[in-house]
C-alpha cells in the first residue's frame, strides 16, 4: 500500500492570534510503493491550538480563537469550557479524565484530488 506524507508550513509570528493559534497549511503527497516518486493527492488547512503557551503567557485562547473565524470559534466552545478555559466536561468524559496534552489541532479543510486512489488513501490514515 502506498504511503502519504504531509509537507507543512506552519506562520508563527509574535503578532496575535498567530502567536498562540499558528495557521498550518500543507500538501498532502502520495509515495509509491515502487518508486521514490511521490505526487500531490490533495491539500491541508488548520490551526494549532497552543493552549500551554497560551497558559504559560496568560494568554485568553478564546479571545485568540475568536479573532480568527466562526468556526475556529466554534471549536473553541465545543471543547473549551469559556471561563475558565479549561477542557469540558464531555471531552474529559471522552478521554476518561487522561487527555494527552493541552494543544489542539484544528483541521479546518482537506481538498483532496478526484482521484478515488487519493480519498480512499486519506480515510485510512484519519481513521488510525
Amino acid at each position: 500500500m502506498p504511503a502519504v506524507r504531509f509537507i507543512i508550513q506552519v506562520d508563527c509570528e509574535d503578532d496575535e492570534p498567530s502567536r498562540v493559534v499558528p495557521f498550518i497549511h500543507g500538501d498532502i503527497l502520495e509515495l509509491s510503493e515502487d518508486s521514490d516518486a511521490e505526487s500531490k493527492i490533495g491539500e491541508i488547512s488548520a490551526y494549532l491550538l497552543q493552549r500551554g503557551r497560551a497558559m504559560d503567557e496568560e494568554e485568553n485562547t478564546f479571545e485568540a480563537m475568536d479573532s480568527i473565524s466562526t468556526s475556529t470559534s466554534e471549536c473553541f466552545e465545543a471543547l473549551l469550557d469559556p471561563e475558565t478555559h479549561d477542557w469540558k466536561k464531555s471531552v474529559q468524559k471522552l478521554y476518561s479524565d487522561e487527555i494527552p496534552g493541552h494543544d489542539v489541532l484544528y483541521i479546518e479543510k482537506i481538498e483532496l484530488e478526484p482521484s478515488g486512489e487519493a480519498k480512499g488513501l486519506v480515510l485510512k490514515l484519519f481513521a488510525l
